[in-house]
């Protein structure tokens, strides 16, 4: 007999691969948010107990969340409903009908530190909003009483997302111009010295992927422009912890003398550095950060 297989969060980077991969396994009712036949809601914890009692699965699959780890921060309320309350609400569902969940989570329950790979039984130490809900999310299902499997990933990607000049023309489009970047005219000076005097430039990305291709793109755009020495550094979350940690700013310290970091919350850290007589340029085109150094400085 097929089994019945619910997967939440179809749409995301994990939900859109699952639907390929879980399809051998049985038969696959995919939901999203704004699914119609079925609710797929999170911000709906009723609708989503309704849609397990109709489709009364075998195995439901959540991989729907509130994943953007900076904005959770200035809405937590939602952060918490969609990472704690439904899925806390979907695992008693879950145990009253007798279905396994498999719930997808996140390394933020953990707070970074430390020096080899986690492991089940360490002590969660969330820093975010993100990290906290779900953390409490896990908790929720710990204690449902349903079967369930926990899946705490580090960084995910699929092969989806802005593949074609006409896909990425409207993202380009909502980017930020150059008259609005403060501190501009400062920080094109302390490249163009750097690399006129032959510096070493470090351009330092996230640990997303994201970030990583921002860097790779950054080191690229050195070099055309002339800079001879460009190298990078993308922190490993084993080693240095999250984003620019003190543990990265130590090691850069011994190779860079000047310090490009990359995208979104990076930018916090750039008068830090500057205090430890790093010079430092931080750029981003991230806006809704809730500190002040937004754009360039």
């Amino acid at each position: 007999m097929t089994q019945s297989i619910l997967l939440f969060g179809k749409s995301g980077q994990v939900g859109w691969e699952l639907q390929r991969s879980l399809s051998v396994l049985g038969h696959v009712t995919a939901l999203d948010f704004d699914s119609q036949d079925h609710c797929g809601d999170f911000s709906n914890p009723d609708g989503i107990v309704q849609a397990v009692r109709a489709l009364r699965p075998d195995v439901i699959v959540n991989a729907a969340a509130h994943t953007a780890v900076d904005k959770a921060e200035s809405e937590p309320e939602l952060a918490q409903l969609l990472n704690a309350t439904t899925p806390g609400v979907l695992a008693e569902e879950a145990a009253r009908s007798r279905a396994w969940l498999v719930h997808y989570s996140t390394d933020y329950v953990f707070d970074g530190s430390g020096s080899r790979p986690w492991v089940e039984t360490d002590r969660p130490a969330p820093l975010s909003v993100y990290g906290r809900t779900k953390w409490e999310g896990e908790q929720r299902i710990q204690q449902s009483g349903a079967k369930h499997l926990i899946l705490r990933t580090s960084w995910v990607y699929a092969a989806r997302g802005a593949t074609t000049p006409d896909l990425a023309r409207p993202r380009l489009a909502s980017l930020l111009p150059p008259d609005a970047l403060h501190g501009l005219e400062a920080a094109t000076a302390l490249l163009a010295d750097a690399i006129a005097d032959h510096r070493h430039i470090v351009v330092v990305g996230d640990f997303d992927c994201d970030g990583a291709t921002a860097c790779a793109v950054g080191v690229r755009g050195l070099r055309m422009l002339g800079a001879r020495r460009v190298s990078h550094a993308v922190p490993n979350r084993m080693v240095h912890g999250y984003g620019l940690s003190p543990a990265l700013v130590e090691e850069l310290k011994k190779k860079a003398l000047v310090i490009v970091p990359e995208l979104n919350y990076l930018g916090q850290f750039s008068s830090i550095l500057r205090s430890m007589g790093i010079n430092a340029v931080s750029i981003t085109q991230y806006t809704g950060l809730p500190f002040k150094e937004q754009f360039l400085v």
